[in-house]
């Protein structure tokens, strides 16, 4: 049975997709924000129409900024990068874990 060299695994981070619902855009972005303070690399995915304009999304979207967090959405806000399904689509596959909220 092969060794596993830890030395070498370190380095390694996963790739958490946080998929979040337009509906519970706030304690998803919450979490992906408490997510990237871990050993992960994250990408948030917001689906649905529009992103409430309050203070608490705000906060939460500025604290992904400054974590170097990129956020995806289909829909047009300046607050987040505007892509389509398909792209999306490709980046989920290549996650190692998807959490949706």
């Amino acid at each position: 049975m092969a060794e596993i060299d830890l030395a070498e695994s370190e380095d390694v981070r996963p790739l958490v997709g946080v998929l979040v619902r337009e509906q519970r855009a706030t304690e998803g972005l919450r979490m992906a924000s408490a997510l990237s303070l871990g050993d992960n690399d994250v990408e948030v995915i917001l689906t649905g129409s529009s992103l409430s304009q309050d203070e608490e999304v705000d906060l939460h979207l500025d604290s992904l900024d400054l974590e170097e967090v990129a956020v995806f959405a289909t829909f047009a806000d300046p607050r987040v990068e505007q892509t389509q399904w398909s792209e999306l689509a490709r980046r989920i596959v290549g996650y190692d874990h998807v959490i949706t909220f």
